[in-house]
């Protein structure tokens, strides 16, 4: 028998109905002592089965649906309050029916008792911690479980017979009201999956085996229980806006919220002042959160210029074709679908992720994550309506590249001064992790097929500020999501590439910006084009006004960083002192991007120099180049553009057929620049047929002869 843990509070029944019957009773066969014969024995196997009044159920998995063996099954589902009201009674009704049962004389008890899945959000002392189910979840300190019973009942089945009888039933209803009361206190009725368990005891047996049990034994109960056993929800429905939809009645009409109050709602769980307690979840989810998400639908639709299609349909069809549904969850239990670390597209949002400590508020963090996965719905709306698939991230995921880099965008427009104030919240911290903060490793220099999705939200990011300028240089949100949407709509198209079957992300990313970029408001008209202009902004992000400290963008800065968090990229380092010097480099990937700093030496001053770039002949990469003139008044200060910048940058473009760039300087003049920098930046697609992309770049005075030698042509050596 499993150990129960037993709880010091009483139920005071309300609204309670229970009928204990026998039925069909047949004779039990006694086994016979030691030593005696003994006739077979037919003994039913008890079962309890659950069902909402109302007929309801729903989908769960166990283990979040994650790793084997799992197991789905439907199971009631109960809703007790909506908007605030308590629903009609037969969706807060829940039938429990025990069948099978065994009674030998004089009879038995039935006891059924009903408790919360999880243990009470709400801390009760500086020991208290109600989530003990998984120890890697360190949330506050530890304590015993501490689940909310709602339910207990118990009823005697008597039998007079005088032997034993079987196939007894008992037959259990409950309707949920608003409170419960619990340790002499009325509560509010906790939300949650409950777990229940049946003991069926009789005066002096074993019921496990109450046949062959010596007479004055005891009471030993049998004892049936499952987890997870039916869910019983709250639910806030609001209307949506009317909003730019292709034709009338095409957009979603109601937004869904589901929610659990026993789901702990809190900013950090680390930090008790910012959980939110158990009775304050319904108002919270009502007052503070529905209002905000009903304002995004309306600012991503309106004021975005993304229309809504006939063909959309909900990631999530249990909420109806007209509804846009919301699941918060605890971010490991079955919720609507699986629980998010912090949030998917269905849409589910985890309400206790730690996440959400890097905003100043719970609202704000849930808000980021609400931004990003209504964003993919938008996008299935384009896919459903351009190619009637609805897929947005194509076979494994090969797309998201395209689907995730603009959510993670989308949260970042949708939260414009939020997202640009702490380093840990989603965009910046996506965005430096491209960057290579914190040596975790570069997407600078990584194909674009192993660079985490998300991450790639600073191109996105990049030209979403590029093309959304407008005259007077200040960024318009539409100007600039058009360009994004057309990119979108392009990509789902499936002119270019059918991403239901293709994964060549690598090979198709080209054409499908260069169809996006022609004729549009950017200033680059090819992916060739845009990148060389990204690859300088995020140089940019080392020198003195490279960075944008208004979404008025001024001439000469790169992205919109006021708060200047974003990591400095990545830079190798050449010192050029008059002789002749080589630096060796690889970019294996397609796109990717290197930063050299080549800096001059006193012996150089008043000298020419001459550099020059080389790739291998015959190879696939092709890149771009371009050398800023730079001065460093002081150690530890940023990069200075060199005087002759000021009026005109000296940055010098090539992509030639042979990949060479020739950059002559006269004669070095230190005190005007001391370094130069280069950006060199792998354009081509090729990364399949050129895996290495090597390069040289050459050093030396003007007059020099010196011969390069490998990786670059080694016979001549």
């Amino acid at each position: 028998m499993r150990t129960r843990m037993r709880i010091g509070r009483s139920i005071i029944p309300s609204l309670l109905t229970a009928v204990a019957m026998l039925s069909g009773f047949t004779n039990a066969y006694a086994a016979g002592a030691p030593g005696e014969g003994a006739e077979a024995t037919i003994e039913p196997v008890p079962a309890v089965i659950l069902r909402a009044a109302s007929g309801s159920t729903i989908p769960f998995r166990t283990e979040n649906g994650e790793g084997a063996p799992t197991e789905t099954r439907s199971v009631p589902h109960l809703v007790l309050h909506r908007n605030g009201a308590l629903t009609d009674q037969d969706e807060r009704t829940l039938i429990v029916e025990v069948t099978g049962i065994q009674v030998p004389p004089p009879g038995v008890t039935v006891t059924l008792t009903v408790e919360t899945q999880h243990g009470d959000p709400d801390p009760i002392d500086e020991f208290a911690s109600e989530r003990t189910e998984r120890s890697e979840h360190p949330f506050g300190q530890r304590g015993p479980e501490r689940r909310i019973p709602v339910w207990r009942e118990a009823r005697w089945i008597a039998n007079t017979s005088g032997v034993a009888q079987m196939r007894a039933r008992a037959i259990f209803k409950h309707a949920f009201d608003a409170t419960v009361t619990s340790d002499g206190a009325t509560i509010a009725t906790p939300t949650d999956y409950f777990r229940y368990d049946v003991d069926v005891t009789a005066p002096g047996r074993d019921l496990r085996g109450f046949a062959r049990a010596p007479s004055g034994s005891g009471s030993a109960p049998l004892q049936i229980g499952a987890d997870h056993a039916f869910l019983m929800e709250n639910q806030h429905v609001a209307r949506l806006p009317d909003v730019q939809e292709a034709t009338a009645g095409a957009a979603p009409d109601e937004l869904i919220i589901y929610y659990a109050d026993m789901f702990p709602f809190r900013k950090n769980p680390y930090d008790r002042t910012t959980w939110l307690a158990r009775k304050d979840v319904p108002g919270y989810v009502h007052n503070a959160l529905a209002p905000r998400m009903v304002e995004a639908f309306r600012v991503q639709t309106n004021e975005w210029g993304f229309p809504w299609y006939p063909a959309w349909t909900s990631y999530r069809l249990e909420a109806g074709a007209e509804r846009l549904s919301v699941a918060l969850a605890d971010g490991r239990t079955w919720y609507h679908g699986p629980a998010p670390v912090r949030g998917h597209s269905g849409i589910s949002i985890n309400v206790m992720g730690v996440d959400n400590a890097a905003y100043d508020t719970l609202v704000d963090g849930l808000m980021s994550t609400f931004h990003h996965e209504l964003f993919h719905h938008l996008q299935r709306n384009i896919s459903q309506n351009e190619s009637g698939s609805g897929f947005v991230a194509g076979p494994g995921g090969a797309w998201e590249f395209f689907s995730e880099g603009t959510a993670v965008l989308a949260s970042s427009v949708g939260q414009p001064n939020l997202q640009f104030k702490g380093a840990e919240r989603a965009y910046v911290a996506n965005a430096n992790d491209f960057l290579g903060a914190g040596g975790l490793g570069s997407g600078l220099n990584e194909s674009y097929t192993d660079v985490s999705p998300y991450n790639a939200a600073i191109y996105w990011r990049f030209l979403y500020e590029q093309c959304g300028r407008a005259e007077d240089g200040t960024l318009d949100a539409a100007t600039g999501m058009a360009f994004i949407r057309r990119v979108l709509t392009i990509l789902y198209s499936g002119d270019v590439v059918d991403i239901t079957t293709s994964t060549d992300l690598v090979g198709a990313l080209p054409e499908i910006l260069d169809r996006a970029l022609s004729g549009s408001r950017c200033p680059f008209d090819t992916h060739a084009e845009s990148l060389t202009a990204f690859s300088r902004a995020i140089y940019g992000l080392r020198v003195e006004g490279g960075r944008c400290a208004t979404l008025s963008v001024p001439i000469g800065c790169g992205l919109y960083d006021p708060h200047a968090l974003y990591a400095d990229p990545g830079i190798e380092t050449v010192i050029y002192s008059g002789e002749d010097r080589e630096h060796a480099g690889k970019i294996a990937s397609s796109f990717g991007i290197d930063f050299v700093h080549v800096t001059l030496g006193r012996a150089a001053n008043g000298r020419p120099l001459r550099l020059e770039f080389h790739r291998p002949p015959g190879t696939a990469a092709q890149f771009a180049i371009q050398v800023r003139e730079l001065k460093n008044p002081n150690e530890g200060l940023r990069l200075q553009p060199a005087s002759t910048e000021a009026t005109g940058r000296r940055i010098l473009e090539t992509r030639s057929t042979t990949g060479e760039l020739s950059y002559v300087i006269p004669a070095v003049d230190r005190t005007a620049y001391d370094r130069l920098g280069l950006i060199i930046t792998r354009v081509d697609a090729s990364e399949r047929l050129d895996s290495v992309g090597e390069y040289t770049v050459v050093l030396r005075p003007n007059e020099s002869n010196l011969v390069v030698c490998a990786p670059l042509s080694p016979t001549h050596c």
